[in-house]
């Protein structure tokens, strides 16, 4: 009996310490590492004043193979959230945001890990459904909000949602876009992060294969989902929820 438990325990722990640091299979990592990596250049510093081109820039903010690898799922998510070059998807006004930051993430190492991970994606989702939005902005910045929501805008995301939870995703969007239009004073209205949230819905609603508005969607003949009125998109969410009621 007594070498029977020893056995489970062995096999227990075994498990444990393959799923604790094995991200990546071909990966080995002798410690985990719990804090987010310091980006060393950053603009601002002299060091980035004297890149030339914007493949120096790019190079200058990855993070060494030795420290990706390692980084628990939490360090990741904050290592990308403070991504010196975070605002990248945004300057190509010819793209849907959703390409431009799809470029980024094919452009930065930390972010095509990210998603790479759907354990950490499962707790940016959870982050996105729990944590204080104007705490997040105070702690990292209105800019930041935005571009941290735009990673639930991204397929991957959507693909891992359950049915129960592709509704709470719709309602918790719903309601942060009710807090921004009603605050007082004001502090994210009149901002890009209400308009983040709106594209998130609109997003979300197409993978989700909603079909009136799908079929809006069609009839418009529209591009892309950033083309359709706020409004309407808001519209199209409340019908979602009351349609699972």
């Amino acid at each position: 009996m007594k070498n029977f438990i020893s056995l489970i325990l062995t096999i227990l722990l075994f498990l444990n310490s393959c799923s604790a640091v094995n991200y990546e299979e071909d990966k080995n990592c002798i410690q985990l590492i719990n804090e987010p990596y310091n980006f060393p250049i950053t603009p601002g510093t002299t060091e980035w004043s004297e890149l030339q081109t914007s493949e120096q820039r790019y190079n200058a903010v990855q993070i060494p193979s030795d420290i990706l690898y390692c980084l628990t799922d939490e360090a990741l998510i904050e290592t990308c959230i403070n991504y010196p070059l975070y605002l990248e998807y945004t300057m190509r006004s010819d793209l849907d945001i959703a390409k431009g930051l799809n470029i980024m993430i094919s452009k930065f190492n930390g972010l095509t890990e990210l998603f790479k991970r759907e354990s950490a994606l499962r707790l940016v989702i959870n982050r996105y459904f729990t944590e204080d939005m104007y705490q997040f902005a105070e702690t990292y910045g209105k800019s930041r909000l935005s571009y941290f929501y735009m990673f639930l805008s991204t397929e991957k995301v959507f693909s891992i949602l359950d049915k129960e939870q592709r509704y709470k995703f719709i309602e918790k969007t719903i309601d942060k876009i009710d807090l921004i239009e009603n605050e007082s004073p004001e502090i994210l209205c009149c901002n890009n992060v209400e308009l983040t949230c709106y594209y998130v819905i609109a997003t979300a609603l197409h993978v989700f294969e909603y079909r009136p508005f799908i079929t809006y969607y069609k009839s418009e003949g529209l591009n892309n989902v950033k083309s359709i009125p706020p409004d309407k998109i808001y519209e199209f969410a409340i019908n979602f929820l009351n349609q699972n009621d």
